[in-house]
């Protein structure tokens, strides 16, 4: 009688084992965001996007999250969990670099299938996670969630004329701009007439900032020749 109870016994355990892994689902990713100030990022700023699923999970290595930024895709690494090694949030922490950009939309992951790496359950029979992602732009997705704008090109000045280091006998100047920008300077050097040998700055002023060619022209804030 005693070994049919312990046999008994182990047939319950094996079952609700058997049982509980049966009915056991995956973690899947409920939401992307960040808890970052939204708005325009430039060069050098970061967005922490944050990647929350159905129940904690832990992580194998190092996931990544590709963002789109333009013509090269920028992927971001897994920088931790809010705290301790588990968790059911997930943050990766991007910085905007030269070249990145969104042409004015709103930053988003790249696909559905954006998210990769090895992220399991924190809790047994320790399922792999489910990583498909909201289709970029839908309900839950990064983009939907936050408005973050990048512009990681930096502004062009070309075509500059006088050209570096040249002398002329007035102030005029002419220059072409990539796009448009919130501020600029032009630096003269009287070397002739009262020479000085100062470093005379010019701040652009209105239309001077403006994207496109400037003829050549006094600018608003241009030095008087002496």
């Amino acid at each position: 009688m005693k070994n049919l109870y312990s046999l008994l016994s182990g047939l319950t355990f094996f079952l609700l084992v058997s049982f509980n892994s049966l009915f056991a689902q995956a973690p899947v990713v409920d939401d992307v965001n960040s808890y970052t100030t939204e708005g325009t990022k430039i060069v050098g700023q970061t967005v922490v996007v944050t990647v929350t699923f159905s129940e904690p999970v832990t992580v194998t290595g190092t996931p990544t999250i590709t963002l789109e930024t333009g013509s090269s895709d920028k992927v971001v690494d897994f920088t931790g969990f809010n705290s301790g090694s588990s968790g059911a949030q997930l943050n990766f922490t991007y910085t905007v670099e030269e070249g990145h950009t969104t042409a004015g939309a709103r930053l988003d992951y790249v696909s559905t299938t954006a998210l990769s790496g090895t992220i399991k359950s924190a809790e047994a029979p320790f399922e792999d996670a489910t990583l498909t992602l909201a289709t970029p732009g839908n309900p839950n997705s990064l983009s939907d969630n936050k408005n973050f704008v990048i512009e990681g090109i930096s502004p062009v000045i070309s075509s500059v004329s006088p050209s570096t280091d040249s002398s002329v006998n007035n102030a005029n100047v002419g220059y072409t701009l990539s796009e448009a920008i919130a501020s600029g300077t032009v630096k003269y050097t009287r070397t002739g007439g009262t020479a000085d040998g100062t470093i005379h700055t010019a701040n652009l002023e209105g239309d001077e900032l403006n994207a496109g060619e400037r003829s050549l022209a006094a600018l608003a804030d241009a030095p008087t020749l002496v």
